[in-house]
């Protein structure tokens, strides 16, 4: 948490192959490769590289050892830990799948978590908003204007409504 809060991401958006590599094979000394996890690895490097860094190497990952990273953090990491190394890389990797995961988690159930919904919708820009609304659609049977409709009222679902259609 740390290390994430000091905001020491390489925002270059640069891939290096070689460093990619060297991230894969401590990752897996780190954790499936050895008797019990060493997380300040982990940390360090969900912590500190870019988005394109780590979508190369959760791609790598899965060539090399045939295991996504997002499984790797499930089967080798508990608690809060684990919920903030999952929700790091899967923001990263998968930006869109996050945010519709992120919507329809704040919409099911009793009840609409409005912050989680409006956060999720005011920060995805119309870059991610199409592929979001594809995935959510796939993913979850329904479109996410129905669910925006269905769980939402008033002014409220008027500026989410509008904020889908810009």
């Amino acid at each position: 948490m740390c290390a994430l809060l000091q905001c020491s991401r390489d925002e270059s958006g640069d891939v290096d192959e070689d460093a990619v590599q060297e991230d894969v094979n401590a990752l897996y000394e780190a954790g499936e490769g050895k008797w019990g996890t060493d997380e300040e690895t982990f940390n360090r490097i969900f912590a500190l590289r870019n988005s394109n860094h780590l979508r190369r190497m959760n791609e790598l990952y899965i060539e090399q050892k045939e295991t996504p990273l997002l499984d790797v953090v499930e089967s080798e990491f508990g608690g809060d830990c684990k919920i903030l190394l999952k929700t790091v890389l899967h923001a990263h990797i998968n930006p869109a799948d996050y945010y519709a995961t992120r919507i329809y988690k704040a919409c099911k159930g009793f009840g609409t978590d409005e912050e989680v919904v409006t956060r999720a919708l005011v920060v995805m820009d119309e870059v991610f908003l199409p592929q979001v609304k594809e995935i959510f659609e796939a993913k979850y049977e329904t479109s996410l204007r129905d669910m925006i409709d269905s769980e939402c009222s008033g002014d409220y679902k008027r500026m989410l409504l509008a904020l889908m259609d810009s």
